[in-house]
């Protein structure tokens, strides 16, 4: 679309949305000059993290913003390496995995210990697991997924649990950054949920869907088949 009508004259979000999805495609050049002729959008390196990729190489563009940039695009390449790392880990047959929602539906059920016996353990975003839950809905979490730009707040959870962000084209739209920031910072492996299996299911239901059916239907595609599901 871009293309047809003149990408001079796209406004600066679907401007930044293409510069992005350029970099996600490998199309690098074309995107810096992009970036070159529109150099404002330098502005928008901690919000679209694959601006602040190219700038890495390009800080001339933007001197006063050097610092936040550099810190963004490690952030870029800290989600693409998490992500890999996490789809391995989820890939894995051996693996047990259990995609625990945060509907009251478990109270009482008394499936806590079962939910703690799975390797891989995936919770979403506002969950609690104290006092009294626990026995219904597990102590234990080895991936927390949740929205970067969020009010959520950090979860009281262990340094090794991954942290997943979405929605799906989190990498390329405008986001704020914090919260992956924070947790990488403390050490923890970051990822970005995949675009691709969330891009078909949203073909397929013609509406957006849910975090939980995103995340099933990106583990349908590494691992070939869903998981327990809780």
């Amino acid at each position: 679309m871009v293309t047809a009508l003149g990408w001079r004259d796209a406004t600066p979000t679907i401007l930044e949305t293409v510069i992005a999805l350029e970099v996600e495609l490998g199309e690098v050049e074309s995107a810096r000059t992009r970036l070159r002729a529109a150099p404002e959008l330098t502005k928008r390196a901690t919000a679209v993290l694959p601006i602040a990729h190219l700038l890495v190489d390009e800080p001339e563009l933007d001197p006063d913003g050097a610092k936040a940039a550099m810190a963004h695009a490690r952030l870029f390449e800290q989600l693409a390496a998490g992500s890999a790392a996490l789809a391995a880990r989820m890939a894995d047959p051996a693996r047990s995995l259990a995609v625990v929602g945060n509907s009251a539906c478990e109270i009482g059920q008394g499936r806590g210990p079962e939910i703690d016996g799975h390797d891989e353990i995936i919770r979403f975003n506002r969950f609690t697991l104290e006092g009294a839950y626990a026995r219904d809905y597990g102590a234990r979490t080895t991936a927390h997924f949740r929205v970067p730009d969020s009010k959520l707040g950090a979860r009281p959870l262990p340094a090794d649990v991954a942290v997943m962000f979405g929605p799906h084209n989190a990498r390329y739209r405008g986001r704020i950054w914090a919260a992956a920031l924070t947790a990488v910072g403390a050490g923890r492996v970051v990822a970005g949920q995949a675009h691709d299996p969330v891009a078909r299911l949203i073909r397929r239901l013609d509406s957006s869907p849910s975090s939980g059916l995103g995340v099933l239907a990106w583990i349908r595609e590494v691992r070939g088949a869903h998981p327990t599901s809780v």
